[in-house]
């Protein structure tokens, strides 16, 4: 991340960087935008970030590179994307995990009938 800001901040020119780790659970898209006074000189860097799910969050310490296709969630509100087989053993060996889908309109729509 570091050496992302710093080439911006060099060369002016905005970038993105994919699946990036940056202290938060999750892999995020961060692109750096340079920041320019009046005169055009770099000032400052604008950096948004956005959560991708592309890959499977539900490895453990081991990771996973599968593709992420299914999102669980807890009663607690934590919530993450993974694969099939890591959703499965999720949902068999943690009590209080679901299938978090939108198809049914989700809480929003039982709590505004």
């Amino acid at each position: 991340m570091r050496a992302s800001l710093d080439e911006v901040y060099r060369t002016g020119v905005a970038r993105t960087d994919g699946d990036v780790r940056c202290g938060l659970p999750g892999l995020f898209d961060l692109t750096y935008e340079p920041r320019r006074a009046a005169d055009g000189t770099v000032i400052g860097i604008w950096v948004t970030g956005v959560e991708t799910a592309r890959l499977c969050r539900l490895g453990g310490s081991a990771g996973c590179t599968e593709p992420a296709e299914v999102k669980v969630a807890d009663s607690w509100g934590d919530s993450a994307w993974g694969c099939p087989a890591h959703v499965e053993d999720a949902i068999l060996n943690v009590r209080t995990v679901f299938i978090a889908s939108e198809e049914l309109g989700g809480l929003a729509a039982y709590l505004n009938r």
